[in-house]
């Protein structure tokens, strides 16, 4: 039941950090600047390095994608667990079970 839960979790986790990137693709101007830059200076070490040094740069571009996205999965799940600990103690300010 509870790996269930978890796979669930991961998966709405994954559905709404998609939604979100797509939204700061088309909408978010300093993101879509950041990332343009970004492009252009990962297009800059590629042509710069000598061939045999590609894989190694797309070794390190999967690294660094990989831990984003473990950084971003983590921070919305706490944000989550953050959200619902606020609720709760907004529910018990409200019906007065607050020391």
């Amino acid at each position: 039941m509870m790996n269930t839960l978890e796979n669930t979790l991961q998966q709405l986790t994954d559905e709404r950090s998609n939604h979100i990137s797509t939204y700061l693709k088309s909408h978010h101007d300093q993101f879509k600047t950041l990332s343009h830059k970004c492009t252009d200076y990962f297009n800059i070490l590629k042509t710069t390095l000598p061939e045999d040094a590609h894989d190694l740069l797309f070794q390190y571009e999967d690294l660094v994608n990989y831990l984003h996205s473990i950084s971003q999965d983590f921070i919305y799940k706490q944000g989550l667990k953050d959200g619902a600990q606020l609720l709760k103690l907004l529910s018990c300010k409200q019906s007065g079970d607050l020391p």
